[in-house]
């Protein structure tokens, strides 16, 4: 069995970001807020081989959290 978690802080898939808790901005979106968190989660398999896929997950201004691609998010 494969596991690439290391402890609780990497609990869910959770992957590390150097943007983590900057405030950002999403340019595909235009939306601003905190980088709460980057997960990686498998979105499948193709010939065998699982295919990752991370998703970002920042909270805007009223606390209402969206998902972004977290390598084009903006530090403000």
């Amino acid at each position: 069995m494969d596991v690439r978690e290391t402890g609780p802080a990497e609990g869910f898939g959770h992957v590390g970001h150097p943007l983590l808790h900057a405030r950002v901005r999403d340019p595909r979106s235009g939306r601003e807020g905190e980088l709460m968190a980057v997960v990686e989660e498998c979105v499948g398999t193709v010939a065998g081989t699982p295919r990752h896929a991370r998703t970002a997950y920042v909270r805007d201004a009223t606390g209402v959290e969206f998902t972004a691609a977290p390598d084009t998010l903006v530090r403000l």
